[in-house]
């Protein structure tokens, strides 16, 4: 006679469930430790990864450096090679003018001044360019400055130009105090100011303020001219290196003064920028942080 099975039995084989259950708690033990390492072996990828990265951006910052330098020298040398024999042109011109005019005729006499004219024009531009090597590659300590002093410095610089031109100069008191580099921002408010005065409409005397405001951490100085002004697509170009907007023989200029301006701001930590129209004059400003 057979035996019947328990209702245990029959409602779990021997060997179906348990195992089954022990297959599955296995499988995703093993599919976890897979997962694991799988993220443990990217994870190194990706360090090694970096690794490499960083060491090859530090080598081309090396690199840059290098050329960098190298470029800063070349054209030192260049500048200095160059204004040497351009400095003896004009010495050479203005003796032939005065010591032997008498013997020239009118035409010799204008070829004799345009031969100094242009001789200045280049050696201005030479020494324009090695100020914007200098200013691309320098780096500058920050310290706290009087912006009453800074421009009060540089109208003091100006006043034989301010005095030829009959302008008038505005500024507005207690301009406040900014971190920056004090040589650097003069040659910034000289370019600025620079413009401002020559940049006029025909029989007009320059007319110019200078004030400031501050917020934000910051202190924008702002100097506002009633001068020809720039048209608003024109305003970002003219801070790029040998721009010019209108011929030598109307405005004199080389085209570096903005750009000198745009790279020195920048290495203060600053930032610049002109609200300008055609014939509603420019606000040219920039903005270097508050000293506390």
């Amino acid at each position: 006679m057979k035996r019947k099975p328990s209702r245990l039995a029959a409602a779990n084989p021997i060997g179906t469930t348990q195992d089954s259950s022990h297959e599955g708690l296995v499988g995703e033990v093993l599919q976890q430790v897979h997962s694991r390492t799988r993220q443990e072996l990217d994870m190194k990828e990706v360090l090694s990864v970096n690794a490499d990265l960083k060491s090859e951006i530090v080598r081309l910052q090396e690199k840059l450096a290098a050329s960098e330098r190298e470029l800063t020298a070349f054209v030192y040398s260049v500048s200095h090679d160059l204004r040497a024999p351009l400095r003896a042109m004009q010495g050479f011109g203005r003796i032939l003018i005065e010591d032997y005019g008498a013997n020239l005729d009118q035409d010799g006499q204008e070829y004799a001044s345009r031969i100094i004219r242009a001789a200045e024009q280049m050696d201005g531009l030479l020494a324009d360019i090695l100020i914007y090597s200098r200013a691309q590659s320098r780096e500058i300590t920050l310290n706290p400055i009087s912006l009453d002093e800074a421009v009060a410095f540089t109208l003091r610089d100006f006043k034989q130009d301010i005095e030829n031109t009959h302008a008038f100069i505005e500024v507005a008191p207690g301009l406040g105090t900014v971190l920056g580099n004090a040589p650097a921002l003069d040659q910034v408010l000289g370019e600025i100011l620079s413009n401002a005065l020559l940049y006029t409409k025909l029989g007009e005397p320059p007319r110019v303020q200078i004030r400031s405001k501050s917020g934000g951490g910051v202190v924008r100085l702002e100097v506002i001219d009633q001068g020809i002004g720039i048209s608003a697509e024109q305003h970002q170009k003219i801070f790029e290196p040998f721009t010019r907007l209108h011929g030598a023989d109307i405005y004199k200029g080389n085209g570096l003064g903005l750009a000198i301006v745009r790279k020195v701001v920048l290495n203060m930590n600053g930032a610049y920028g002109v609200e300008s129209a055609p014939n509603e004059g420019s606000r040219f400003w920039i903005e270097l942080p508050a000293a506390e």
